[in-house]
């Protein structure tokens, strides 16, 4: 039914209300209808919703927003898909050192201590000194040396979508570590080829990233794996975080804080 407009002005049956005019009906009007077929022609009315409105004259109600899942694009069947290393000790490597690590990241309650005085450091930047030779327009990754049991070891890739940092058998080997220093690891590692596969163990190794005489230096754990790779290892999300580092893909380099200023180590 037609709302009837206020004001002293005679009734004259006719009342548009996407114009608040008494010109003409909202059926009738030239705006709506140029609306309407546009939301036809985008698929916003289904078929179902447009055999009733045939029914309904000069009745329009704005059709129910489609659910989400329907608006995504399927996946193709059978189309793989190539995810990042996962799995490994994080969080623990037993069933009940994950259900503790489950326990502590639960917050029951939330408390401020005493803001506590933070160290002054010097911001991080890059600039255009900072690109490699070949200039910005590269793809290359970021691959570095890094000192590792007092070795330096080159082809050290740093990736932040590994969340365990990775040393491969055949550099294991040439450092001459004792397979005795392994400790056992009983979770899985996936995300190399697809599939899951079982560690050698892990091992505890003194890293250390210098320029100059910056220096940091960091106990860090690695997952060896027995698998052919071109890299001797992989620098992952523990241990970019533990020495805080701040990566550039442009600039192709990792910064770094240290006790004598901002360290930085480019890739190779």
């Amino acid at each position: 039914m037609e709302k009837k407009p206020t004001g002293e002005k005679q009734w004259t049956e006719k009342y548009c209300s996407f114009h608040k005019t008494d010109t003409y009906n909202t059926t009738k009007c030239n705006s709506v209808k140029g609306g309407i077929k546009q939301m036809i022609e985008a698929g916003e009315f289904g078929q179902e919703y447009l055999s009733e409105a045939k029914q309904k004259k000069n009745q329009w109600v704005r059709p129910e927003a489609q659910p989400a899942d329907q608006n995504k694009k399927k996946k193709a069947a059978g189309k793989e898909h190539v995810k990042m290393i996962y799995g490994g000790p994080e969080g623990g490597d037993s069933s009940s050192q994950r259900k503790k690590w489950g326990r502590e990241l639960y917050v029951g309650s939330v408390a401020f201590d005493p803001r506590r005085k933070q160290t002054r450091r010097e911001p991080i930047t890059f600039t255009d000194r900072d690109l490699p030779s070949t200039g910005e327009d590269h793809n290359d990754p970021l691959g570095i040396t890094m000192d590792m049991g007092g070795v330096d070891v080159s082809r050290v890739l740093i990736d932040t979508d590994s969340s365990v940092n990775v040393l491969y058998l055949e550099a294991f080997e040439k450092l001459k570590l004792c397979r005795t220093r392994l400790e056992p690891l009983k979770t899985p590692m996936s995300g190399f080829t697809g599939d899951s596969i079982e560690a050698e163990g892990t091992i505890l190794l003194t890293v250390e990233l210098d320029t100059g005489d910056k220096v940091v230096q960091k106990q860090m754990r690695f997952v060896v794996v027995n698998i052919k790779c071109v890299h001797n290892a992989i620098l992952g999300r523990p241990g970019i975080n533990k020495v805080r580092g701040i990566i550039s893909m442009a600039h192709l380099c990792m910064t770094f804080y240290t006790l004598g200023g901002i360290g930085q180590v480019r890739g190779d």
